[in-house]
């Protein structure tokens, strides 16, 4: 007998198989070992009395289990205990955990023997209920010619349910991020709701909205607008010049229904007065109007009224251009 071709010839084959002999030793050896093995369980609350919602609790504990070693892998994807608290007559509730009420795959050949700890307190707050208005969060922007109009969030708030102090701080819920880049025409895409860390165990309704980028093509109008001063020395001081032009770029729709009288210019004058200064020119669009406005001149000068500089019209008008 040729030893050497015993043990070189097809050696693939040979080697494949003594692997495989192991594998299914190591399996059937495996399913016939019993042990106790810990494993990770969640909890889950549930409060029936509507007045109160969970504080701080705890969320997880272990339960012991004893099986073939096996199915114990299996049990791996976390098994849990629900907690049913039906009515509320203190803050602090004592809740006793017991292995029949550990949720896991029946049929595999293992049991709950114990469960650590066997006792959890659970803190209660008041539930607040509120209603906050919805962020949109995009990168969106204009493409060459064009102009973002708005952008509109349907619902334009959420209702928050929790724990007081989970709630009661909580102004406002931004979107997800949406990554649209430039954009040249109005786009829809629904958007999940971001809570802050701090808004834990509050329930959101709904849990999503639809947000929508409108876009349009952009104009520039062109206005005459009359300075309006204000501050502690704007009695009685002279602005040169009386009336500056206003530029306002935008969404076409948006801009071509402004009017002159949207518009206002307007310089802060604090005192005291005693020489003429330049003071710059701030203009101020209608509450929701997302456009650009440019005044000229920028800056004007406000004189003492004993010293006018200048005369400077005193007609506001109003021209479009497109």
């Amino acid at each position: 007998m040729d030893l050497q071709a015993l043990f070189t010839e097809k050696w693939p084959y040979k080697v494949a198989a003594i692997v495989l002999s192991v594998l299914v030793w190591l399996n059937v050896t495996a399913n016939r070992e019993t042990q106790d093995q810990d494993i990770t369980t969640r909890l889950e609350y549930e409060v029936r009395d509507s007045a109160w919602a969970i504080g701080t609790a705890q969320t997880e504990v272990t339960t012991v289990f004893q099986g073939r070693s096996g199915d114990i892998i299996a049990l791996f994807n976390e098994p849990v205990i629900r907690v049913v608290i039906e009515s509320v007559e203190d803050s602090l509730v004592q809740v006793e955990l017991d292995v029949d009420d550990v949720e896991y795959d029946r049929t595999l050949s293992v049991r709950a023997t114990s469960v650590l700890p066997s006792r959890v307190t659970v803190h209660l707050e008041p539930r607040l209920v509120r209603t906050v208005p919805v962020l949109p969060m995009t990168d969106a922007s204009p493409s060459a010619g064009y102009a973002i109009d708005r952008t509109v969030v349907q619902p334009d708030s959420v209702v928050l349910s929790g724990p007081a102090s989970a709630v009661e701080n909580v102004v406002a819920i931004p979107t997800e991020r949406l990554e649209l880049g430039e954009l040249s025409e109005s786009v829809t895409r629904p958007a999940a709701l971001q809570p802050p860390a701090s808004a834990r165990g509050v329930d959101l309704r709904p849990s999503g909205v639809s947000l929508t980028v409108e876009v349009d093509s952009m104009i520039v109008r062109r206005f005459q607008v009359r300075i309006v001063a204000s501050g502690d020395a704007a009695a009685g001081a002279s602005v040169d010049p009386a009336v500056v032009r206003v530029d306002i770029s935008g969404a076409a729709r948006t801009v071509a229904g402004l009017d002159p009288t949207d518009l206002v210019a307007s310089v802060r004058i604090d005192g005291p007065l005693t020489a003429p200064i330049e003071v710059p020119v701030q203009v101020r669009l209608p509450a929701g109007v997302n456009a650009r406005a440019a005044a000229a001149p920028a800056v004007v000068i406000v004189s003492p009224a004993s010293s006018p500089v200048g005369g400077g019209s005193t007609e506001a008008g109003g021209e479009g251009r497109r």
